[in-house]
């Protein structure tokens, strides 16, 4: 059809614009959240927000949570949608809406890149049919209105427009535009969840394996691993220092504790399962649904079977099924055996998340109704094919709409859920930061940051969260009411003391030898500036790239 021409990109754009309103429709106002399994997020900002004030950059440690000890969550979650957030904070100055608009503009860049990705793919109707998919997914919904689980739903979102340059770099000529689209997209996964990077890295050696049966040449094999390699570089500031410091907190003890055999999900729960706002339990007892749609599902199929049937679409179709087919498989009981035998799957915890690889590309794949069009099918069909696109959004609205409402609402988040309280106990529902063998955590803000075996004698000149100045009149064993991490430094008169972690609590403590002055500070390690400085040398090379 002759009207459709790049022109129409812009309707599309309205159109995503405007299915994402929709999603979000109940929670776009200000100072309004919801209730979910994490209700921490606006904690999250705040502190995020605090740290920076007071001269931490990139933070490391959320200064109040865990009742003002230092909490190292910055340092090991994923920064990215924090980091966005808080950038929408700056020029609104609301914490709820705030995230509210961030997860807005991550939609938005999931529906536009799946528009683009599927237009590649199927063209203009199937790119529409792949975007209304992905944008009305149940497990979306879930991850929004249910789990709260935002930097994952981050993370999705930013698959379409990363397999978007995988595939670019697959099949097209290379360019600059393409290097850059796939670098910057790669980045955007490798700081948007941690979780998810391990669920794609699982399926690495697939995509690798596609992109090498397509024959590139020595150019493009140079600039594809070039690109890997300095996307890395630029992740270096967050991912160097997380896996230095992994054995420093209690991560792997707390992903341990969750048996990951208890949450397997059935057949029958993949096809349609009533939808609820509880949580995930062994067998069929779950309180939350992990249906796929059963829209999306014949949707799908019909893609399949209409892309097997084009030979130009036939080896993509292939690999996008044994990709939704494998992912869908570990979630099942089936697959037990490979869980068992290959034990970082583990950190996982729930199988159930490798629905946030699988749903996407059904999503996908329910673009392929738009190759009825095509010569593989009776002529006569070409002409209805806006009409079957239709027809299908239309039936993802119907039956998948419903799904994006909140349990109940928060109209002053401000208040109800940024009380001093509510940020000191925030930690527990992310405790998989506390320090590695603390079996006493805190449960009130100590009076004074120091604590002593005996009476010793002593003075705090000045207490911020990330520096403390104190006057010893005594010698003696010092306990100092923060966690123990890399990153401490103890000083007397210029001279760096030793300190170490207490049994059981993780509290700084040392034995102070000297009477006088001493300053705790906390400041980047030495592994640190070194992931910085890669990171920097990365950039350098970046726009080195850009320009020349």
């Amino acid at each position: 059809m002759k009207w459709l021409t790049k022109k129409t990109n812009w309707l599309v754009f309205i159109f995503c614009l405007f299915l994402n309103w929709l999603i979000l429709r109940p929670i776009l106002l200000p100072d309004t959240f919801f209730l979910a399994h994490d209700s921490t997020w606006l904690v999250r900002l705040q502190q995020f927000d605090k740290a920076v004030s007071l001269g931490q950059f990139p933070p490391q440690l959320a200064p109040d949570m865990a009742y003002g000890f230092g909490y190292p969550l910055f340092k090991y979650y994923a920064p990215l949608f924090t980091f966005l957030s808080w950038f929408i904070f700056k020029l609104i100055g609301d914490y709820a809406l705030s995230i509210t608009l961030t997860v807005f503009l991550a939609n938005l860049v999931g529906s536009w890149g799946m528009f683009l990705l599927g237009k590649k793919i199927y063209g203009f109707w199937g790119g529409l049919v792949a975007a209304a998919a992905f944008s009305l997914l149940p497990f979306r919904a879930l991850d929004i209105y249910v789990r709260a689980a935002l930097a994952e739903l981050l993370a999705i979102n930013l698959f379409p427009f990363w397999l978007y340059y995988f595939l670019s770099f697959v099949h097209d000529k290379i360019n600059k535009k393409i290097i850059i689209g796939f670098i910057l997209t790669s980045l955007g996964l490798l700081l948007a969840h941690n979780l998810y990077l391990i669920i794609l890295a699982c399926f690495s050696p697939l995509f690798l394996i596609f992109f090498l049966t397509g024959f590139p040449k020595k150019k493009k094999l140079l600039a594809f691993f070039g690109a890997c390699f300095l996307t890395f570089l630029l992740a270096s500031w967050f991912w160097l220092p997380v896996f230095l410091g992994l054995g420093e907190v209690g991560v792997l003890e707390e992903a341990a504790k969750t048996n990951f055999s208890d949450n397997f999900v059935y057949l029958k729960q993949l096809w349609n399962w009533p939808w609820g706002f509880g949580g995930s339990a062994p067998g069929l007892a779950d309180g939350m649904s992990f249906k796929i749609g059963k829209i999306h599902l014949l949707l799908a199929g019909l893609g399949v079977l209409a892309g097997l049937l084009k030979k130009q679409t036939r080896r993509l179709t292939t690999f996008f099924l044994i990709l939704a087919l494998s992912s869908l498989f570990l979630t099942l009981p089936w697959s037990r055996p490979i869980w068992e035998s290959l034990s970082f799957l583990a950190t996982i915890q729930f199988p159930w998340r490798f629905l946030g690889l699988a749903a996407p590309i059904i999503a996908l794949l329910s673009g392929g109704i738009a190759l009825i069009g095509f010569k593989s099918f009776p002529v006569e069909l070409k002409k209805i094919t806006p009409l079957i696109s239709l027809l299908a959004i239309f039936l993802l609205f119907y039956f998948n709409l419903k799904y994006f409402v909140p349990q109940s609402l928060v109209l002053s988040a401000k208040e109800e859920l940024l009380d001093r309280e509510t940020i000191y106990r925030s930690a527990e529902n992310i405790a998989e930061y506390y320090p590695i063998g603390v079996e006493k955590r805190p449960e009130k803000k100590p009076n004074w940051p120091l604590s002593f075996s005996g009476d010793q004698d002593a003075q705090v000149v000045a207490e911020t969260p990330y520096k403390i100045i104190f006057r010893l009149n005594e010698k003696g064993p010092v306990t100092i009411n923060r966690f123990y991490f890399p990153g401490w430094r103890l000083n007397w008169e210029n001279e760096t003391i030793p300190i170490n972690p207490e049994p059981e609590t993780g509290k700084i403590q040392f034995q102070a030898e000297e009477t006088g002055e001493y300053q705790l500070s906390f400041g980047p390690t030495k592994w640190d500036k070194v992931a910085y400085g890669l990171t920097f040398l990365g950039f350098i090379i970046l726009v080195i790239v850009i320009i020349f």
